[in-house]
């Protein structure tokens, strides 16, 4: 926007707001004079701060209207930094987020860093529990893309990670073409046939079209030859 319409603009909305100043007087004066004793005795100090506030909400109406109104009224939402999902502590508190490099060699620890400390967002745990306590305990992972997906067609956040992280191989990648991502392959593929996984989410769709195929008279197959 070039100098002299910013200028326009200002000038426009400076008369919009001394206009509305001049209604919102004009009416005050009118209450005033219908209204009962109490609001004539009531003093010009009402009158204004009554003023004050529409003419406040009339400005904020008229600038909401300008298109760079969000960098304006609202403040930038604060970037906080991502949390290591590994790191060492020594006994004093102090935190050694260990290079890239050192996952390599394992070397280059500073000495006293002795408490390693670990966690892993993309993790799902499961229990298996009695009175007597617990039995057993498993993890399992979920892809982040997959799980963003899914939230993104309508599962809740919560959702979408229970049911990607529960998928077998066969199924997890047969979800990932269907959304679209980069890498998965399509359902009844060559791929999907040799990964040999299932779990309670393809409810054993394989070997039941492998029994069906089986099923079939060797006369009716259309590569035979007799």
């Amino acid at each position: 926007m070039a100098v002299p319409d910013v200028v326009w603009v200002i000038a426009v909305l400076w008369l919009l707001l001394l206009l509305a100043i001049r209604v919102v007087a004009r009416r005050r004066r009118w209450r005033g004079i219908r209204g009962p004793a109490r609001l004539r005795s009531a003093g010009r100090s009402g009158g204004i701060e009554a003023m004050s506030e529409t003419t406040r909400r009339g400005f904020l109406g008229l600038f909401s209207l300008l298109p760079f109104r969000l960098r304006l009224v609202r403040s930038p939402r604060k970037r906080y930094e991502v949390p290591p999902t590994l790191w060492y502590e020594n006994s004093a508190g102090q935190k050694w987020i260990p290079p890239d490099s050192f996952y390599q060699t394992m070397e280059g620890q500073p000495e006293g860093f002795i408490y390693q400390h670990s966690q892993f967002p993309r993790q799902l745990e499961e229990s298996i529990c009695t009175r007597e306590g617990r039995l057993a305990t498993g993890h399992s992972s979920w892809p982040e893309d997959l799980v963003a997906a899914m939230a993104a067609d309508g599962y809740t956040l919560s959702g979408a990670i229970l049911v990607a992280a529960h998928l077998c191989e066969r199924c997890m990648n047969a979800a990932a073409y269907d959304y679209g991502l980069k890498w998965g392959y399509p359902r009844y593929s060559e791929s999907w046939t040799k990964a040999g996984t299932s779990c309670e989410h393809c409810g054993g769709e394989y070997e039941r079209r492998v029994n069906r195929a089986a099923r079939i008279p060797i006369g009716s197959l259309p590569n035979d030859a007799g």
